[in-house]
């Protein structure tokens, strides 16, 4: 029984592994225990420094349990130990996937994302992982650190330049540091603060020096930038000379004339950059912008950090002829506004040219920049009139892009301020844009709305929730607000409020409302399922949330058939699916688990009706094992004669005594001590169970169960019999008799036992030993004897005729003897019979067998005669047969006869039969008892 419970719960394992994704926490009950043994023997490598080996042990783990984030988390980092910075991201990206909370996961994904060559799309997903980290785990100086980084790369300098100095507010520099927002200043072009923080590194001594040097080239450049720039004093008196004619020639108008005397002034110097500039610029004016854009980029190569030559490089661009090559010209500019940050009026060019390329935002920014410096001057103007000009832009464009910004029915203070703070937000100046709006004195509803998008776009959820609320107070707000808004909920973790302003945001049209609320219901109903149990114990776990796995299941489902562009939710998709798989598997598991456990049921129902009502009785072991006859006679030819006729009969009296009421009850007390003895074993109910357990031991010798206390009539009944005796054993003392209410019990008790011991006990006795010992005799059984004798395999290849039945007498007729051995003897004297025709070379072997009856004279004793004749001449006697001087089997067919006072003897045949042997058998009649 325990190893078919094991074996079905393997099974069942086997069943719940089928068609499992490899991405579910159910792969199979029993795996993800055998990858925590795996993920176990690799952390211990792992701590040792061996990384192979680690690997392979974290393989392994994966390859059980894939859904497990700790093991998925384990492999990212020993990839990374080993340089597989491909495949560790694979299994960091896994990790947060499993676990969103874990929290290294993220941040080794973001520095991954990081590296050296990265796209703007993984810097992008990099800043979100970093943002989920900080969300935990606050400002970390480390998180802060990798955030300013990433935002320098994508280009948000200001943002970038917050964090870079927040550092400094936690107290959280070094030298490496330090000199990193030393580089990043630089960058910039803000060589004063560079110079301030390369100046704060002092201990670390490689670093030391190449800030020394950093530091050196700075100042160097700021103290020498005009004389190699503007003065160029490296040129001789020739090349000075034909410069000289070449800016008067250009003055004049003649170009071409300019033109030769710069060719030859680049001749006599050797190709000087300051030259080839100025031929650059002639060239412009000529009209061979291509020949004009070659020396510039000439004089590039030769000095990269010339401002001139990038502004009027930015120029020829701008004015290309047909189509202006206006990206170009903006990086130009850039590069100029870099190497000289005190050229304000290229932040004005700049703000020019960005509205033509879909850039009004940084336009503005440039504008605001260019404003900043006190200035009456036209260009001030033009200043002014451009940031107006920019802001309507800019605000029609949010208009288009963003319902909720509608700067209709505003003052132009506030629809310029919004305008600004969504400027200054494009642009990374989250931080400025929020002053923007808070320094406004009105309270309107966009203002709300706009500082939650931008509170929220800074992580700060409980400030842009604030906002929001305060804008749904005034009134009702768009269904885009309103979905941010229930965005918001959601991350804060209010999944109640989420859901109801998703609903609000579906009444308001918003296209995403009820895709939203599909996802929350399916979110709520899936998420408290993944618990840590696994295997069985998750089976039982599951059996208490059925009800939720299948909301579970019919909440992703629907989820599943939202009308949305889902290229845009894939990761939302996914995992719908796996949550819609992972609940339908958990249920068929809890299906196959129940069928397994009705089925483990009703075996152990079938076991235990097996073990009360199966097994065979005494007639069952005879029939199957005939061998078994005499031993199981005389057992109970012993229980009838020791217990139920000596002892048992004498339970009648006892009843006669107690009805009589006689007071002398020492009869009662030999009966129970004949009964249940002195404790020695020697009672009758001893022996009674003693001669049971004989009967046990013969069915068990022959491969049989026997369930005698059950099922066999004859046995059942003496053990009922005797166990209402002991129940009732006390009652014998004379003490207890003195009680009329304990005589009368005592008494039913008798009565009940006398009908089970010699009443139903005794005649199951006597009706089986009457059929043990009498044997029904009739042609058919003859004639199965002689075929079971033919097909043996001494006698496979004789050629036998059927066999000649001569019966005498009406059959079937009744011999005192057992059915095991009358088949003894009678297939021995077959076997006799026609080993001795084989012996005379006889072709076709004969045998015959007659049935008659005999009478004995002087006893009156009826006798049946049973003749196997055959044809072979060979003699035979009794002295012979009795002497055992022929074969081993007609000496043991004459003990067995002898045994059942029977007598075996040789007879002479006429006619065509040669002898017979002659096997005589005292006769019976059914329904009659021989005591002898």
């Amino acid at each position: 029984m325990p190893v078919l419970f094991i074996y079905l719960l393997v099974l069942s394992g086997s069943v719940w592994a089928a068609d499992a994704p490899s991405d579910l926490i159910l792969k199979n009950p029993f795996d993800n225990m055998i990858g925590v043994h795996f993920k176990a023997e690799g952390d211990r490598a792992y701590k040792k420094k061996k990384y192979v080996t680690a690997l392979k042990h974290y393989k392994k783990a994966y390859q059980h349990a894939p859904e497990n984030h700790r093991i998925t988390y384990k492999l990212g980092k020993a990839h990374l130990h080993l340089g597989n910075e491909a495949e560790a991201e694979r299994f960091f990206g896994e990790t947060v996937e499993l676990n969103a909370r874990n929290v290294d996961a993220h941040e080794n994904l973001a520095e991954l994302l990081t590296r050296p060559g990265s796209s703007l799309k993984r810097l992008k997903r990099a800043e979100r992982h970093i943002q989920i980290s900080r969300s935990v785990r606050g400002e970390h100086p480390d998180l802060v650190l990798m955030e300013a980084r990433v935002q320098a790369l994508v280009g948000k300098v200001e943002k970038a330049r917050t964090l870079y100095l927040r550092l400094e507010q936690l107290d959280a520099l070094d030298d490496e540091v330090r000199f990193e927002i030393g580089r990043f200043f630089e960058g910039m072009g803000e060589l004063v603060e560079a110079l301030n923080w390369y100046r704060t590194v002092y201990e670390d001594p490689t670093i030391r020096l190449e800030v020394q040097a950093r530091i050196q080239n700075i100042e160097q450049h700021r103290n020498n930038y005009c004389n190699t720039v503007l003065q160029n004093p490296a040129l001789t008196g020739d090349s000075l000379d034909l410069l000289e004619r070449a800016r008067q020639s250009r003055n004049e108008g003649q170009l071409e004339a300019a033109e030769v005397a710069l060719t030859d002034a680049l001749r006599s110097s050797g190709g000087a950059p300051q030259i080839y500039g100025q031929l650059g610029q002639v060239l412009h004016e000529m009209g061979r912008h291509t020949d004009a854009e070659l020396a510039y980029l000439r004089s590039l190569s030769l000095q990269s950090d010339n401002p001139i030559v990038h502004v009027r490089i930015a120029n020829l661009y701008r004015t290309w002829p047909n189509q202006p090559r206006l990206d170009e010209a903006l990086r130009h500019l850039e590069r100029a506004l870099t190497l000289r940050p005190d050229w304000h009026g290229v932040h004005l060019r700049l703000a020019r040219n960005y509205p033509a390329v879909g850039k009004p935002e940084l336009a503005l920014f440039h504008v605001e920049k260019f404003l900043a410096l006190p200035d009456t001057s036209k260009k001030h103007n033009e200043a002014l009139e451009l940031r107006e000009t920019l802001t309507r832009t800019i605000a029609q464009k949010d208009s288009r892009t963003d319902p909720t910004f509608q700067p209709d029915g505003l003052t132009p203070e506030v629809a310029n301020a919004l305008t600004r703070a969504r400027a200054l937000h494009d642009i990374g100046r989250t931080n400025q844009a929020i002053r923007t709006l808070l320094s406004l004195s009105t309270d309107h509803q966009s203002v709300h709305t706009t500082l939650g998008e931008l509170y929220a776009s800074e992580g700060n959820l409980k400030d842009a929730m604030q906002q929001y609320e305060l804008a749904l107070k005034q009134g009702d707000i768009s269904g885009q607000a309103l979905h941010r808004l229930a965005l918001i909920y959601e991350q804060s973790g209010q999944m109640a409020k989420a859901r109801k302003t998703f609903r609000a945001a579906h009444d308001a049209t918003h296209p995403l409302g009820i895709f939203h609320i599909r996802r929350l219901d399916m979110i709520l109903s899936c998420l408290p399922l993944n618990q840590k149990a696994t295997g069985l114990l998750e089976v039982f776990s599951d059996l208490g949330r059925i009800a939720q796995l299948n909301r579970c299941r019919d909440h992703s489902s629907a989820f599943l058939n939202s009308a949305v562009d889902w290229s845009k939710h894939e990761r939302w998709r996914e995992k719908a699916q796996s949550f819609h798989t992972s609940a339908g598997l958990r249920l068929r598991n809890l299906m196959v688990f129940g069928v397994l456990a009705v089925l483990l049921l009703l075996l152990l129902i079938l076991t235990l009706y097996r073990r009360r009502f199966g097994g065979g009785t005494l007639r069952d072991l005879i029939e199957q094992h005939p061998e078994t006859g005499p031993e199981v006679q005389q057992i109970l030819a012993a229980i009838r004669h020791e217990v139920l006729k000596h002892n048992t009969m004498m339970l009648t009296g006892l009843v006669t005594v107690l009805e009589q009421n006689d007071d002398s009850f020492e009869s009662i007390s030999n009966t129970r001590l004949a009964l249940f003895g002195t404790g020695r074993d020697d009672g009758v109910s001893d022996k009674l169970n003693a001669y049971v357990e004989q009967l046990q031991q013969i069915g068990r010798s022959h491969g049989m169960r026997l369930n005698l206390l059950h099922n066999d009539p004859a046995i059942s009944a003496l053990v009922r019999g005797m166990n209402t005796l002991k129940h009732v054993q006390p009652l014998f003392e004379p003490k207890m008799l003195e009680s009329t209410s304990n005589r009368k019990r005592l008494k039913r008790s008798l009565e009940e036992a006398t009908r089970l011991l010699n009443t139903e006990g005794y005649e199951a006795v006597r009706s089986l030993l009457d059929e043990i010992r009498v044997l029904k005799i009739d042609s058919d059984y003859l004639e199965s004897l002689y075929s079971l004798t033919i097909r043996e395999p001494a006698f496979s290849e004789v050629n036998f005729s059927p066999i000649d039945m001569d019966i005498q007498i009406t059959l079937p007729c009744w011999c005192l003897i057992p059915r095991h051995s009358f088949g003894v003897i009678m297939t021995n004297l077959i076997r006799n019979a026609i080993e001795s025709s084989i012996r005379q070379k006889h072709t076709v072997i004969q045998v015959g067998i007659g049935v008659n009856c005999t009478i004995d004279p002087i006893t009156a004793i009826e006798r049946v005669c049973i003749e196997v004749r055959d044809r072979s001449p060979k003699k035979l006697t009794v002295e012979q047969i009795r002497n055992r001087t022929v074969e081993e089997g007609l000496g043991l067919a004459a003990s067995l006869a002898t045994r059942y006072e029977g007598t075996l003897d040789v007879r002479d045949e006429s006619s065509d039969w040669c002898k017979a042997v002659v096997l005589e058998l005292p006769r019976t009649y059914p329904n009659t008892e021989d005591e002898s």
